[in-house]
């Protein structure tokens, strides 16, 4: 190589990467071709010339390994994680502010996206930012609602309040998540109305949905003593849009779970991208039976739970 040309592409590689021209502007300074800048470039590169150096200024390596440790352990496409200590007065916002922002970057126009309820899915669309820019987005409910659950979780609300910072058009069901008996179940779900939104709602784009441990929403829904005494028959620990599976993330056979009114776990395994959003160490069993389950292709919670769920391991 000529000392010109070695120079040249010194200076190339220094009006491109140092002083941002663009090739075409480089060109015209050197008095050569654009192409043949471009091939300076490349060779700058491959020569070492040019070196990239990636410094992660936050510290946040340990945050990428638990994410990629998340997606090969239970064949995930993403896995989100936030950086968590005791510290930190409200978990579920902190995990609601990623989830938020992993919404943001996966939202596009003309998109179906179902959401079931929950507090971590409220505190997501809390932190959501208005956008007027994405248009035309189709939100559907996954699951019905319950008197007995503060009606600010419940995911006809949580839907009107996505509406409420984007375009776009709610498709609601109204019914209860778990009414008192099969036949009710039967009448509302053959309802035209009903039964056109449940269709709809295997078929969206994306799902958000929230997981609960079984103490939770125990609590949550008053659950009578049977009721209880059947979960804990069934070795329940967690739900999924109201539907309650165990530790190895099958369905459990149990009488409430034929009482819901909503999407069927097997039906939201076919969805092609579902966005589970939860953490917190009462959570840690119902999140793994959950990946084992497969119901999630995307994981969205924080260090402490990551690391938690992580050691629990994957026996399959």
């Amino acid at each position: 190589m000529t000392n010109q040309r070695y120079c040249n592409k010194l200076k190339a590689a220094k009006y491109y990467y140092n002083e941002n021209l663009t090739q075409q502007e480089i060109a015209d300074r050197l008095y050569l071709s654009r192409p043949t800048v471009s091939k300076m470039l490349k060779e700058a590169k491959e020569e070492g010339i040019v070196q990239f150096k990636i410094v992660d200024v936050q510290n946040k390596c340990n945050m990428f390994d638990l994410e990629e440790r998340l997606m090969n352990r239970f064949s995930l496409k993403n896995a989100i994680v936030c950086d968590y200590d005791e510290s930190f007065d409200n978990l579920k916002d902190k995990i609601g502010e990623v989830a938020a922002e992993y919404f943001e970057d996966l939202v596009q126009n003309n998109m179906e996206i179902g959401f079931s309820w929950g507090s971590t899915l409220k505190a997501m669309v809390k932190n959501l930012s208005f956008n007027n820019k994405v248009k035309n987005l189709e939100l559907i409910t996954l699951v019905g609602g319950s008197g007995k659950i503060d009606s600010d979780i419940h995911s006809n609300v949580i839907i009107e309040n996505v509406l409420d910072k984007y375009d776009g058009e709610g498709h609601f069901l109204y019914a209860p998540a778990i009414v008192d008996n099969k036949e009710l179940k039967e009448n509302l779900i053959n309802n035209q109305e009903t039964r056109e939104l449940l269709d709809r709602a295997k078929n969206v784009d994306i799902a958000f949905v929230g997981i609960g441990s079984i103490k939770e929403l125990a609590e949550r829904l008053n659950f009578e003593a049977e009721e209880k005494k059947e979960l804990k028959k069934y070795n329940a620990v967690g739900d999924v849009c109201s539907r309650f599976y165990d530790a190895e993330g099958k369905l459990c056979p149990t009488e409430i779970n034929e009482r819901i009114i909503g999407i069927e776990l097997e039906e939201l395994r076919k969805i092609e991208t579902v966005v589970g959003v939860a953490g917190g160490e009462g959570k840690v069993n119902s999140i793994n039976a959950a990946l084992k389950g497969g119901f999630l292709d995307v994981l969205v919670t924080d260090k402490i739970t990551a690391e938690k769920v992580l050691e629990k391991g994957c026996d399959y």
